[in-house]
């Protein structure tokens, strides 16, 4: 958005050239300048203006409310000046003043765009303001106080260049979201602003124009496909209503909106190019599988402080390579993993989750895994669930295998749930995993815990707690390949404090291992922003999954043979 205030008049008084002591004189000089708050430039015309030595100056505008001062090479005492107010780009804003009531030795034309302007603080001293060639003086003017009150902008997909719109214009809380064409009049419900969360989050409300109802996740549900909805902002229990805009890694210009509660994105359904297709929040997905759906550009304007994704590691972000998390290398306590299947998975060698976690330094249990797999072999088809840790020179302390759940057949049906729970005791140590199966109705289908210290010949010295760890999608166990024909989900990440995605390991782990077995897997990117939850799409590739080829001064972990 750019206000442009311009100053018009005749004036006189005197320059000093560039590089001179002594100073010329004008009289009756009409002027003209402009000053444009986003660029902070001041350009100027007239006669006072036109001469060689004098140049432009600079405007400081603090922050949405503030004073403007003007230093520009000349001093002018004017009989008159005329104030205008203008909007300058597609947006649509209010411009609004102090609380005086006369202009003391100047007037104000009428405003042009949807503007409005109520009369700004006055002070009839003069405001001189030096520069190294002079100074500017407006005689009555002192300084001007100015709000920008609200700037309002379409948003607009990449898809098919649609925009957020709320249905109908309903301006009934709850009223759905869908992408719909710009419209050129009645688009109130169309335009939105930006509003920062005043808890700091560093987060914004999206706030419509028709009646300052706000983009809202359904019931703060964290489920994939939950609508999306215009309702009141709320003081409290705000992260459904909060978002943040994280660039396209694929550097298309256009940008993710990304929901503080869980990381879900604004997303249209099922990528439909219709006009009127809801909006809901669904995990970021992987570029393989198209994301124009899940694209956002600002009209006429942008998106404020925008995220940067974090890049993929060095071989990719695929199988046993995944983004790292970690707590800024301090202790990660109330860790929860839960996977949610969208389409059924299917391995030609079953398949695992292993929540890989690396312990510091200092610690002797330095590799820490918490899986769930299918056994291809097993029958009835069967999950089960796993402790399996290490010390940093590959010494097994914990090998411990429990069958978790019987599935129907040997895949993991769309809408199953899978949770991996870890415990933690004061000083911040593993003690135990939880894990859990749901079908795609809720009911529960297993449920295990694994308490370290009850296993045989565990100790306290064999606990540790974790400062990172990486999901990973791959074979079921002893370094195995499997071939995934089909499936993809999203894995939610929550905890007790701030979680980091990272590249690679950070400095403080003991142990730089990946592990062993391998898939066709690929995962979606994550923003750079810590945050407590994170959100990341999953999926089967068509690409052939190749053997691991072991590089340098990495230890590669083998898991333990089935029970």
């Amino acid at each position: 958005m750019k206000i442009t205030l311009t100053f018009q008049g005749v004036g006189s008084g005197s320059v000093t050239p560039t590089g001179s002591t002594e100073a010329e004189s004008f009289s009756d000089s009409a002027f003209t300048f402009s000053l444009t708050t986003d660029t902070t430039q001041i350009s100027q015309s007239g006669n006072v203006f036109n001469t060689p030595f004098v140049t432009g100056g600079t405007v400081s505008i603090a922050g949405k409310s503030g004073t403007f001062s003007v230093p520009v090479s000349a001093q002018i005492n004017s009989p008159w000046v005329n104030f205008v107010v203008q909007l300058t780009s597609s947006s649509n804003a209010a411009v609004v003043g102090g609380s005086s009531t006369s202009f003391a030795g100047y007037n104000v034309q009428s405003a042009i765009g949807p503007l409005t302007l109520s009369a700004p603080d006055v002070n009839i001293q003069p405001r001189s303001v030096a520069t190294s060639f002079g100074s500017f003086i407006l005689t009555g003017v002192k300084s001007e106080m100015f709000t920008i009150v609200a700037a309002y902008y379409f948003i607009k997909s990449k898809l098919n260049g649609n925009v957020i719109d709320i249905q109908g214009a309903s301006t009934t809380a709850g009223a759905l979201l869908d992408a719909y064409p710009q419209k050129t009049t009645g688009t109130d419900n169309q335009l939105w602003e930006f509003v920062a969360d005043p808890a700091g989050s560093g987060c914004y409300f999206i706030k419509s124009m028709l009646n300052g109802n706000v983009i809202d996740i359904e019931g703060a549900s964290t489920k994939a496909d939950t609508l999306l909805d215009a309702y009141p902002q709320k003081s409290t229990g705000t992260d459904n209503q909060l978002w943040e805009f994280v660039s396209d890694p694929a550097g298309s210009g256009y940008y993710f909106i990304v929901s503080k509660l869980n990381g879900n994105v604004i997303d249209i359904q099922g990528a439909s190019t219709t006009a009127g297709a809801l909006l809901d929040a669904y995990p970021l997905k992987a570029e393989a599988a198209g994301y124009d759906n899940q694209l956002w550009s600002v009209v006429g304007g942008a998106f404020p402080s925008v995220v940067a994704t974090v890049p993929a590691p060095s071989d990719g972000l695929g199988s046993d390579y995944n983004y790292l998390l970690d707590s800024n290398c301090n202790s990660l306590t109330g860790l929860t993993v839960t996977i949610n299947v969208f389409t059924d998975i299917v391995g030609s060698d079953g398949f695992g989750f292993q929540l890989n976690a690396y312990s510091a330094k200092s610690d002797y249990d330095a590799a820490q895994q918490y899986l769930i797999y299918l056994d291809p072999h097993s029958s009835p088809p069967q999950l089960y669930c796993m402790v399996d840790n290490w010390t940093a020179s590959n010494t097994q302390i914990i090998n411990h295998i429990v069958p978790l759940a019987t599935l129907p057949s040997q895949q993991l049906p769309a809408g199953y749930q899978l949770v991996i729970s870890l415990e933690n005791e004061t000083g911040g140590n593993i003690t135990g995993a939880t894990y859990s199966v749901f079908d795609n109705t809720g009911k529960s289908l297993g449920n295990q815990t694994i308490t370290l210290l009850s296993l045989s010949g565990v100790t306290s010295a064999d606990l540790a707690p974790i400062v990172a760890f990486q999901l990973d999608f791959v074979d079921y166990l002893n370094g195995g390949i499997t071939t995934l024909s089909s499936g993809a989900g999203a894995i939610t990440y929550t905890a007790s404090s701030n979680m980091t995605p990272l590249s690679a390991a950070p400095s403080c782990v003991d142990w730089n291992y990946i592990t062993l077995e391998r898939a066709n897997s690929v995962y979606g990117v994550l923003p750079s922003k810590a945050n407590q939850a994170f959100t990341q799409f999953f999926q089967a590739s068509t690409a052939a999954v190749l053997p691991v080829t072991p590089k340098p001064g990495t230890v590669l972990h083998k898991t333990s043979p089935r029970p």
